[in-house]
């Protein structure tokens, strides 16, 4: 498992976010999720082969566990401190291994396979850049990991297929009209779902920003 996170907050912290995240209150689940992101993204690169951490992109994979954590969070019971870590945790592990045998299932052709370099930017870098560059302001006093970490959890909290379209399109960057195809949907209507879902992230990001900010 990945070390304990130094960040952490106070048992009664935690216990109050759990039992207020099992009962529906989603700014509570992202506040978990916030609060553990470090350990999380640890146990996934610490989970992957040198040969998958050049093909797979640790925030894609942790991006699909939040989702799932989002959907499963009612099925979770506090059983002290580290519970949550643990549960979720779990959830990721899954995740990895899934996405680990989609790629060995699944193998790209040669002029296809491009090893990600340790310093370029992830699709979610990308995504902040170009739509949510502005939603971050020094009093707020968020910094890029931060950014990173509050829109992985905005985008969990999103619902379906908004979920769909962004991490198709716009961290995967695959076209509108291929993702059209497969949800049944036009091209104008998978546009329109991309535009609401960045507003929402708008929303979230902002309101997400000022609370986590002001407590940490």
């Amino acid at each position: 498992m990945a070390p304990a996170d130094p960040n952490a907050a106070t048992s009664p912290d935690i216990q109050a976010l759990c039992q207020a995240a099992t009962a529906g209150d989603v700014t509570a689940l992202q506040r978990l999720l916030w609060l553990h992101h470090a350990r999380f993204l640890g146990l996934v690169r610490s989970k992957l082969s040198a040969e998958l951490a050049g093909k797979l992109e640790p925030d894609d994979i942790l991006q699909e566990a939040y989702i799932e954590v989002f959907r499963s969070i009612r099925g979770f019971a506090y059983q002290g401190d580290d519970s949550f870590f643990h549960w979720a945790a779990r959830i990721v592990e899954h995740r990895v291994i899934d996405n680990a045998r989609h790629a060995q299932r699944k193998k790209r052709a040669a002029d296809r396979e491009v090893a990600i370099a340790a310093d370029s930017s992830t699709g979610h870098e990308a995504f902040l850049d170009q739509y949510f560059h502005d939603s971050f302001t020094p009093s707020r006093q968020v910094g890029r990991a931060d950014a990173i970490k509050l829109l992985m959890t905005c985008i969990a909290k999103l619902p379906e297929p908004h979920q769909t379209v962004v991490r198709r399109v716009h961290l995967s960057g695959e076209p509108f009209a291929a993702v059209a195809t497969d949800l049944g949907r036009s091209e104008n209507a998978v546009r329109h779902l991309s535009a609401r879902a960045i507003e929402r992230l708008h929303e979230c990001l902002g309101e997400a920003s000022r609370i986590f900010s002001s407590r940490d």
